[in-house]
């Protein structure tokens, strides 16, 4: 928390003049920024750590934390985030655990997540649940998205029931705790070939836990589109009607098989056939499979 406080200081400050022009760029407003906590981390070796060691902390804490590194060969260590836009990553509870971070400038790795410590779990977390939770439980409504800014993005025109998972695939556990919300989220992932491999990925790894009355849906966007993009373009009433027409897990699954196959003489019949056999075998809840 005391690094949050820190980070957030430092976006309104003379160091985030960047970062805040990047964000007015976003159409993101000073409300939606404060409401999300954002924060950044200026392009220094080591200034967050010695700001932090002078607040009280030690190194041992925040190489703990993870916002440290320190290198391999020995040296002093410095700071993990640097020149980035920083989203704190909360847990249940909204106590700050982790950060996620954008790069501004010229960084190999554009968006870069805090490593997994003993209070940060990224497979067990979705960012932004602990607003999400109640207008979910309200609308009987939660969608999933890629990142941070799509849920800031949507959030920001009234969509306030949006989480994202932290930079991996969708998980069992992740989809668990959705579940625990409506018993249908939807996945809309970006439209390019990654997101739809994405949706694919998680439509699978749905299959050995669904249950009677719990599945997924998924939004299919228009090639090139993803959530912040299409909300900027289209306005939050599009996307709105996206979200209406969302398609069952096995839609999506049996379009997969489908367009893998092009079954277009009796042998390719057969094996999507196979495929199809195959598939509800991994469904683990016997009377969903049958």
């Amino acid at each position: 928390q005391v690094a949050a406080d820190w980070l957030g200081g430092q976006l309104s400050g003379i160091a985030g003049k960047g970062a805040r022009e990047y964000l007015k760029g976003r159409g993101l407003t000073s409300a939606t920024i404060s409401r999300f906590r954002l924060g950044y981390a200026p392009d220094a070796r080591d200034r967050m750590k010695q700001t932090l060691l002078a607040r009280g902390l030690t190194e041992i804490q925040l190489l703990e934390a993870g916002l440290l590194i320190k290198p391999d060969g020995g040296g002093e260590s410095y700071d993990r985030f640097r020149n980035r836009l920083i989203f704190p990553i909360t847990d249940a509870k909204g106590r700050v655990v982790a950060f996620g971070g954008r790069a501004l400038g010229d960084q190999r790795a554009k968006y870069l997540n805090s490593p997994e410590s003993p209070i940060f779990h990224k497979g067990n977390l979705l960012y932004n649940l602990v607003n999400a939770r109640q207008p979910a439980r309200d609308r009987d409504r939660l969608v999933v998205v890629e990142g941070y800014m799509d849920v800031i993005a949507m959030d920001q025109t009234g969509l306030s029931f949006v989480v994202a998972p932290l930079g991996t695939a969708l998980t069992e556990q992740q989809m668990i705790a959705l579940w625990r919300l409506v018993p249908e989220p939807r996945l809309c992932f970006d439209g390019d070939a990654a997101g739809q491999r994405a949706a694919l990925r998680a439509a699978e790894r749905a299959l050995s836990i669904v249950k009677p009355g719990y599945s997924l849906r998924f939004v299919i966007l228009p090639d090139g589109e993803d959530p912040d993009s299409l909300i900027r373009t289209k306005g939050s009433e599009a996307f709105s009607e996206l979200l209406n027409k969302a398609v069952p897990l096995s839609d999506l699954l049996w379009r997969a098989r489908l367009l893998a196959r092009n079954p277009d003489t009796p042998e390719k019949w057969a094996g999507l056939r196979k495929d199809i056999r195959d598939t509800v075998q991994l469904i683990g809840d016997r009377t969903v499979q049958a």
